[in-house]
């Protein structure tokens, strides 16, 4: 499997943000890695465990700056989240039940989705996440005057 890469198009331009879908592709990447390695599935099991973990407490940010902005969209972009940790769920889960079930596509979707994702769904909210944190430090610079 190709390694998935992180490029400029991707950032949303809120640093915490930008950083911690860098660091969930390159957890991708490692778990790309270790199956093509053949390594043993415990070890690909802790790696989409960690995944997983990762990936709640990404989402969990991104979804209270969502929240703290008033952003309209956020009970739909909750639901994408949430569906995305089933599926990374349900690979870990096929993977305990049976190694050999575990397939390049479905490793494949979890990077694909992270990138489908990102490219739309965030990049809607970038604009809108920008603009507000503009407005607020206006306020909070007029309110240190």
């Amino acid at each position: 499997m190709e390694q998935m890469i992180w490029d400029e198009s991707l950032n949303v331009r809120v640093q915490n943000i930008d950083e911690q879908k860098q660091k969930i592709v390159e957890h991708i990447n490692k778990i790309y890695q270790k199956h093509a390695e053949r390594a043993e599935p415990k070890v690909l099991f802790d790696l989409l465990n960690e995944l997983g973990e990762g990936l709640r407490m990404h989402f969990a940010l991104e979804e209270k700056i969502m929240q703290q902005q008033g952003y309209p969209e956020l009970p739909d972009h909750r639901k994408l989240h949430k569906l995305f940790i089933r599926k990374t769920l349900n690979v870990r889960r096929a993977l305990a039940d049976n190694p050999d079930n575990v397939k390049d596509e479905s490793l494949r979707y979890l990077g694909d989705w992270l990138l489908a994702h990102i490219r739309s769904e965030d990049q809607r909210f970038a604009p809108y996440a920008r603009i507000r944190m503009f407005i607020d430090r206006q306020k909070k610079n007029k309110r240190m005057r």
